[in-house]
């Protein structure tokens, strides 16, 4: 048994030593309509409406616009929604 122990350690080291963070920008000045209507949509077919949000207690947004420049990551940019203030994504995390 514990030289099963010793090898799932072991694998569980490499594996966490492969990965790697995605760093991402985020914009917060974006509101959700602009984010609704052209990024998530982004049809002149499609129309959209009643935009609503709840903002974070300390008034700092959960939704941002990112961008990614790592070729790891799938997505290039998007719509980012977060329950924390969303600046706070940015980085490794």
């Amino acid at each position: 048994m514990k030289g099963i122990s010793q090898h799932l350690i072991l694998l569980l080291c490499l594996v966490v030593s492969g990965m790697q963070a995605q760093y991402i920008q985020t914009f917060s000045s974006y509101t959700a309509q602009q984010l609704v209507e052209d990024v998530l949509v982004n049809s002149p077919c499609a129309t959209v409406s009643n935009f609503s949000v709840t903002s974070n207690t300390d008034g700092a947004p959960g939704y941002a616009y990112f961008t990614n420049n790592s070729p790891a990551f799938p997505f290039a940019d998007g719509v980012l929604l977060s329950t924390a203030p969303a600046y706070l994504s940015a980085g490794p995390n």
